[in-house]
């Protein structure tokens, strides 16, 4: 593993295998992938590309539409999208789910049952198409923490703490593989339609016919409604109008036009974003952006002390990157709840601390100077509810616990020594939720089953302004076992 084929604007560091695997107990694994060449498909317009994500198009998303156009496939699978091609089955071995969109769309159905869309629930209004999902999570209130309370002036926000409700049988029965195979004839059947209707020499081809494409893909994808944007409409008839020219059909109209679908919704979700470093990395290909820390919403409850474990990473080894999910300007945190409660207290900290000769152990929480500070950190991060709560947990368990941290002094010496600078952004990688094989993490790692968690989840707590929260484990999305490229966070905010 190299970084000759990164374009970056922070210096990057290669994983610590020996934190992964005494830490974390996981074993970095690096399976190979076959090489991509570069591009001459013409990047549409209507996506407004800034130069910096050129590449990302040219020898990334555009070399495998061509691929999929002639239904290519190799021994080895092409390099894709972070996590790449290989994530953990269920016995914990890496397994191949694929390099192209509808490979892995194909596998997630394969292994996931919960992921087959009920073809009855496909609405069709005009020429668009949504899902009608019918899932509903178990919520149970969630009100005081079981450690004290340690703030007298600040009512502890109530959550409505979320759990995955479990199907009956976790087993692929007959009635499933049956539903499986419809399923599959009328995705195909309705690519495979729209291609030979609309796409060639002389077809006819206007927006409402790329609405009900596009909208059939999201919704088996998402099994939820989704919006289906101007833009992603535009660029994905220019892209269509490069290949009328071939005046032939795709092999595999179902791989072409997921594919076509995916890139541009990608790269349609990140192009607004600053971007940090992009480039291939051991299997895949990444493209880690600039969040504002503000705009990252988080789903699940904290475990302190894994929150101190990862401040103390911060200031010696750096951390890897957090995964999300994009809706519009926010990231749903996917993978790295942790890192970002660590994050806010240590930025909470630093405001306590600014100004005040006092340590922390002698700070007290319930003064009228943190209240104000407090009530100032909420505002200007937007953290409201979930990540407030579970942030405050955190420093009052710094300031208020029976047996000081052991890191606290150096602690408190590295947020002297960090001289003020405000946490202002956080490195990303966007790994769309339908694609991430999300499952039910406690089984999952007792090897039990592979059971998904809807798509729909991220977006009912996401965006719920911090009402909601995953009170067990969050869904495992099986992108631990790649290696990540890591960096210091404190970099990023002198850019």
């Amino acid at each position: 593993m190299n970084l000759n084929n990164l374009t970056t604007k922070v210096k990057l560091i290669q994983p610590d295998k020996t934190f992964y695997e005494s830490i974390k107990g996981i074993s970095l694994e690096n399976d190979e992938v076959s090489s991509l060449n570069s591009s001459d498909l013409s990047i549409p317009k209507s996506l407004k590309l800034s130069k910096e994500y050129i590449r990302s198009w040219r020898f990334q998303h555009a070399p495998l539409i061509e691929k999929a156009f002639e239904n290519i496939d190799s021994k080895t699978p092409f390099r894709t999208i972070f996590p790449g091609p290989y994530i953990p089955a269920l016995d914990g071995e890496l397994i191949n789910i694929g390099d192209f969109a509808q490979t892995v769309y194909a596998n997630i159905l394969k292994s996931i049952k919960q992921r087959i869309p009920h073809l009855k629930k496909l609405k069709k209004n005009g020429f668009e198409y949504s899902y009608e999902s019918s899932y509903k999570p178990i919520l149970r209130t969630i009100s005081e923490p079981e450690e004290a309370w340690g703030y007298q002036r600040i009512k502890c926000p109530r959550i409505q703490g979320v759990n995955f409700p479990l199907p009956p049988t976790y087993e692929y029965e007959p009635e499933d593989t049956k539903r499986l195979e419809r399923v599959k004839k009328d995705i195909n059947k309705k690519c495979s339609h729209f291609c030979q209707k609309h796409l060639g020499k002389k077809k006819e081809r206007n927006k409402n016919h790329i609405i009900e494409i596009l909208s059939y893909i999201s919704s088996v994808q998402n099994l939820m409604p989704s919006k289906i944007s101007t833009t992603l409409i535009k660029s994905f008839n220019e892209v269509l109008s490069f290949f009328d020219l071939k005046d032939c059909q795709p092999e595999n109209p179902m791989k072409f036009l997921f594919e076509v679908h995916h890139a541009l919704s990608y790269l349609i979700q990140i192009k607004n974003f600053p971007l940090l470093f992009s480039g291939s990395y051991a299997t895949y290909w990444v493209d880690c952006i600039q969040l504002p820390l503000e705009n990252l919403v988080e789903a699940e409850l904290c475990d302190i002390h894994r929150v101190l474990r990862e401040i103390r990473s911060y200031f010696s080894v750096g951390w890897s990157l957090i995964i999300v999910h994009l809706d519009g300007k926010l990231g749903f945190n996917t993978d790295g709840t942790h890192r970002h409660y660590a994050l806010l207290t240590v930025e909470l900290l630093r405001r306590l601390r600014s100004g005040s000769k006092e340590s922390f152990r002698k700070m007290d929480l319930n003064s009228d100077r943190a209240l104000k500070i407090i009530t100032e950190f909420s505002d200007r991060y937007n953290k409201k509810g979930l990540s407030l709560r579970e942030t405050l947990r955190v420093v009052s368990y710094i300031v208020n616990s029976d047996s000081p941290w052991p890191y606290l002094d150096i602690l408190e010496d590295e947020i002297r020594k960090s001289k003020g600078t405000e946490i202002k952004y956080v490195p990303v990688i966007y790994l769309p939720e339908w694609r991430a094989r999300s499952v039910v993490k406690n089984l999952c790692d007792k090897g039990i089953a592979l059971v998904g968690v809807p798509v729909k989840n991220i977006f009912l707590i996401g965006r719920s302004k911090g009402k909601k929260g995953i009170f067990i484990r969050g869904g495992y999305h099986g992108t631990d076992r790649q290696p990540m490229l890591w960096l210091n966070y404190l970099d990023i905010q002198k850019l």
